[in-house]
C-alpha cells in the first residue's frame, strides 16, 4: 500500500495482473473547513470508511459460503460491529439518530421475492429457491453471519456449534 495523502488516498496492491495495468486506487471524501481540522486543500468527493467496510463485511460473507474457516466466520460481525461504530460516530456528529446494529450493515433487501423466508436471527429475507444448489448446501446471512443449510425445499438453521467443526480447520 502507498499512500498518498494520509487518511484519504491510497494505492492498494493489485494481485494478479500486470506491471501495465492501472493501480487501485482508494480515495475518501477529503472536506475543508472548521469541522474537519487537520484536513488541508485540496478538497475532493470519495468514498467513506462505512462503505469500505460493508464491501469488506460482503467479502467475508463470500469467502466463508466459497470455504468455510472459523477466522472468516468470526470476523464477520467484528466487520459488523466496526460499521456500527462508525455509523454511530457519523450520526452523532451530523445530529442523526444513531442506527441499530443491524441497519448499519444492511444493504437493500436481499431478495424481494414474496416467498422468501427470514433469518431467523435478525430477519432479513432469505431467497426461497437458491439456483443450482444440491441438498446440503451451505449458506450464511450477509448480516447477522447466522448459517443455513439447503434441504431441498428451504433453508434450514445449520448446527450453531461451528466453532467445534471448524475449529481444526
Amino acid at each position: 500500500m502507498i499512500v498518498l495523502d494520509p487518511g484519504h488516498f491510497y494505492v492498494l496492491e493489485r494481485l494478479d495482473g500486470t506491471p501495465d495495468q492501472n493501480p487501485v486506487k482508494l480515495l475518501f471524501v477529503k472536506r475543508f473547513g472548521d469541522k474537519y481540522p487537520k484536513n488541508e486543500l485540496p478538497i475532493y468527493s470519495g468514498t467513506t470508511s462505512q462503505e469500505v467496510l460493508r464491501a469488506l463485511h460482503d467479502r467475508a460473507c463470500y469467502l466463508h459460503n466459497q470455504i468455510p474457516c472459523w477466522e472468516t466466520r468470526i470476523s464477520i460481525p467484528l466487520l459488523g460491529a466496526v460499521i456500527w461504530l462508525y455509523e454511530r460516530r457519523a450520526a452523532r456528529r451530523h445530529g442523526r439518530q444513531a442506527p441499530s446494529y443491524h441497519q448499519a450493515i444492511s444493504q437493500p433487501e436481499i431478495c424481494s421475492s414474496k416467498s422468501a423466508s427470514k433469518c431467523p436471527r435478525c430477519g432479513i429475507a432469505i431467497p426461497q429457491e437458491p439456483l443450482n444448489l444440491e441438498v446440503g448446501a451451505s449458506g450464511m446471512c450477509s448480516i447477522c453471519g447466522w448459517n443455513f443449510l439447503w434441504d431441498g425445499t428451504r433453508w434450514t438453521p445449520r448446527d450453531t456449534r461451528w466453532w467445534k467443526r471448524t475449529a481444526g480447520n
